[in-house]
């Protein structure tokens, strides 16, 4: 199983709260050292584990996206009744079927989810949240089941824009949002 060494909470805490590593590198015990890269007011990190309870998340989730916004409710907190019930119902694309979030989660926890790459892109805007390239179901997964800690593959710091939904954008919406809290 691949191991990797992570940037220390102190380390990470300036990284959410905008501040930057200076000349900081990452590391992995099975990789040479990655050098930070930076362009035009952003950088971005490798390899960073994050505690999905202390942040808040951006997302482009439209009604197909996302079984919530279809039904009104989260596969998560069905009743074992309700999702034998609906787990047959037709749909155009997975994402809105009950199953596919639970699916996932059974992926994540059976490839480790601490140690292995889940391809989660991402960038934390100026306004705080985190928007995504890649991963937002299995962010929004480990948010809800509590995960205390995700992989980010990438994640970009990027001070000059706020996400696409403090910037009013629609289809963006937070988990917050989203799940009512």
């Amino acid at each position: 199983m691949k191991e990797f060494e992570f940037l220390k909470r102190e380390q990470y805490k300036k990284i959410k709260n905008k501040s930057y590593l200076d000349n900081q590198t990452l590391y992995s015990k099975y990789e040479k050292t990655k050098e930070l890269r930076c362009e035009v007011e952003k950088e971005t990190f490798e390899n960073v584990l994050v505690d999905p309870e202390d942040e808040s998340f951006c997302y482009l989730f439209g009604k197909k996206d996302c079984h919530k916004l279809v039904s009104g409710t989260c596969t998560f907190d069905l009743t074992p009744e309700e999702y034998e019930k609906r787990l047959n119902l037709k749909t155009d694309v997975d994402t809105e079927k009950v199953d596919y979030c639970r699916v996932l989660l059974r992926i994540m926890k059976s490839d480790n989810y601490l140690t292995s790459s889940l391809s989660i892109e991402a960038t934390r805007k100026k306004c705080g949240h985190i928007q995504f390239d890649d991963g937002q179901h299995r962010s929004c997964i480990a948010k809800k089941k509590a995960f205390n800690t995700l992989l980010f593959d990438k994640l970009t710091i990027d001070e000059e824009k706020d996400c696409f939904f403090c910037r009013g954008k629609e289809d963006y919406i937070t988990y917050e949002k989203l799940h009512k809290q």
